[in-house]
């Protein structure tokens, strides 16, 4: 007898064979005990197979009755023929794919034991036990568990073909190595000390030696794709629910993430921050000041998730700022920030980097895979997390209040090597200091040059660039190329090249109205600027718009924390630009929004984010 309860979108097909099944039993009277060893053998039939499963034991007996059957832990009060016990712990775990746990491995033949006692009570006889199981889908994904020391709990939730890495160089020379997915002694991460999770994705023909290799093994840099960098799943304490809320609050409204009272919003202050699982949700009322609320980007359509894995740096290629295709998008220090990219285009690369370029998203695209995922997909920033990133690195968890540095490498020397110019002519650098003013010569990072220089990413000036001020944090966010986000007004096309737009859940939309309409106590002048004062928590709630500006009513350009530049998204540009140029100087910040219409352009640069979304 077998039972097979597959999910429809299961990938893979498995023949499981019981051998000795159907063997007579005999039950003793009153105490003596029964034990017997079925061995099942797991044949995996698809090479192909992308998911493991779980199979259960299900157990009937004919005829035999006042008697339980376990297996492992668990105990059903009654079996018989026609009610048969579903034990649901033994055997577990049997997979068909690699996984950090995993028994069994795609294309081989897994053998497992399980042993049944019976314990019988007043039926004595011989008896024809049959054993069943039910095989269904896992997730292959691997789940770490992590407590911070303010009680929050949290998940870092990796897809199988990314490797966990942890820094073993110094100032001098950046060096990574497999770090332990299982973060024993916080090898891999520690939020609570700044240590965000790392992860790296690798070629095609390095990717099993990493996945097999043991902990402390150096990751080449020439094996990388891209470097990756969590944010846990988080709620926060929102001082600031709807720009119409005053920026002065009294004693007991807020706190921040040391317990103190938060008087005003027009400066920084630490964000109260609490980590969180996908089966916790805070919802918030939208209006109340001091309320909790799941920050939104964990939020994706209807999906719960445990956490992001955003681009650790802009997306980047090693010689050219012109690149059309994602088989040649990368995310690393030390190379050229990709440009010349409407946001469309941008879109479709972002995707092609993950399983999610499978058609499904844009409807004409062909899978790529480019990072070689195996089960999670990606996509192009939005300002949900843009401000997630933003929220997390101004809290106890980051650098604190403490402005970012800019990244001012705008070195044009390689112009004509490189197709053209970029604003952001070596990822990962930081100039002298929050402010810099451009670097036009000796950092561009063409085809390798300057990766050891001062204003390296690894460098000690280097790391004041990084959302933790150090290595494991992340960079590009001021300075650089303005980085494109999926957030639009009205869900106008412009010159994005969008027909059509991808689902809602992709994108951020300021509709018409609220926005485009002056509140009747904002006093700017421009659609500009006031439509920052229509920002609700609804529109604006969690992405570093009203509730990082320095004055309740915006009217000029650079009234955001930091004096980043504060415009908002109106009729003739409607899509928002983050973090600033190489050249904007004090203007440029985690917390600068500008905007344009989607088009391409040199100093128009892209971020991509990944998950299980």
């Amino acid at each position: 007898m077998f039972y097979r309860s597959l999910a429809p979108t299961e990938a893979a097909t498995s023949n499981i064979t019981v051998i000795d099944n159907n063997q007579t039993i005999t039950t003793a009277q009153d105490t003596n005990i029964t034990t017997i060893t079925r061995t099942s053998e797991v044949n995996v039939t698809d090479t192909s197979a992308t998911y493991g499963y779980t199979l259960t034991a299900q157990i009937s007996a004919n005829n035999l009755t006042g008697a339980t059957v376990t297996i492992g832990s668990d105990t059903s009060s009654e079996c018989s023929k026609a009610t048969p016990c579903a034990l649901s712990s033994a055997p577990t775990n049997i997979l068909i794919t690699n996984n950090n746990n995993a028994t069994g491995a795609q294309g081989e033949t897994t053998l497992f034991e399980v042993k049944i006692t019976i314990s019988a009570n007043s039926n004595i006889g011989a008896y024809t036990l049959d054993i069943a199981y039910d095989e269904t889908p896992i997730d292959p994904t691997i789940y770490t568990p992590f407590t911070a020391n303010n009680g929050g709990q949290g998940t870092v939730v990796t897809d199988q073909n990314m490797i966990p890495i942890k820094y073993t160089g110094d100032t001098t020379n950046p060096i990574w190595a497999k770090a332990d997915i299982n973060n024993v002694g916080n090898d891999w991460f520690d939020y609570d000390n700044k240590k965000w999770a790392n992860a790296v994705t690798v070629t095609t023909d390095t990717l099993d030696t990493y996945k097999n290799a043991p902990v402390g093994t150096v990751i080449n840099e020439s094996d990388i794709l891209g470097y990756w960098t969590y944010i846990p799943r988080y709620e926060y304490q929102v001082c600031r629910p709807n720009a119409s809320d005053s920026i002065t609050l009294t004693a007991g409204q807020c706190q921040d993430g040391n317990g103190q009272d938060v008087l005003s919003t027009a400066s920084p202050y630490l964000f109260n921050i609490q980590f969180q699982k996908s089966t916790q949700k805070t919802n918030y009322d939208g209006t109340t000041v001091g309320g909790w609320t799941t920050h939104p980007a964990f939020t994706f359509g209807t999906t719960e998730l445990n956490g992001l894995w955003i681009g650790k740096f802009e997306s980047s290629n090693p010689t050219t700022s012109r690149v059309t295709d994602a088989t040649n998008i990368f995310i690393k220090p030390n190379q050229l920030g990709v440009s010349y990219n409407n946001v469309s285009a941008q879109f479709t690369m972002s995707v092609n980097l993950g399983k999610s370029g499978d058609g499904t998203v844009i409807p004409t695209n062909a899978s790529q895979n480019t990072h070689n995922f195996n089960t999670f997909n990606t996509r192009l920033s939005k300002n949900d997390d843009w401000g997630v990133v933003a929220y997390l690195s101004t809290s106890i968890y980051g650098r604190g209040t403490s402005e970012v540095w800019i990244n001012n490498c705008d070195d044009n020397s390689n112009n004509s090597s490189i197709g053209g110019d970029t604003y952001s002519d070596h990822t990962g650098w930081a100039g002298t200091s929050v402010s810099a003013s451009r670097q036009s010569s000796g950092c561009s990072a063409y085809n390798g040059a300057n990766a050891t220089i001062d204003g390296a990413y690894h460098t000690t000036r280097g790391q004041h660039a990084s959302t933790t001020d150090n290595v494991y944090g992340i960079y590009d966010l001021s300075g650089g190329n303005r980085e494109y986000q999926m957030a639009v007004r009205n869900a106008a096309a412009s010159s994005s090249g969008f027909s059509p737009f991808p689902d809602s859940k992709y994108y951020n939309n300021y509709p018409v109205p609220p926005f485009a309409t002056k509140p009747t106590w904002s006093t700017s002048t421009s659609e500009e600027y006031y439509n920052n004062d229509a920002c609700t928590y609804q529109y604006c709630g969690g992405q570093a718009l009203h509730e990082t500006k320095t004055v309740q009513s915006v009217s000029s350009d650079t009234q955001s924390w930091g004096s980043d530049y504060s415009y908002f998204v109106n009729s003739s540009y409607p899509w928002f630009l983050r973090g600033g140029t190489a050249g904007n100087g004090s203007d440029a910040g985690l917390f600068s929004s500008r905007r344009n219409n989607g088009n391409a352009d040199s100093n128009h640069g892209f971020r991509v984010v990944g998950g299980g979304f």
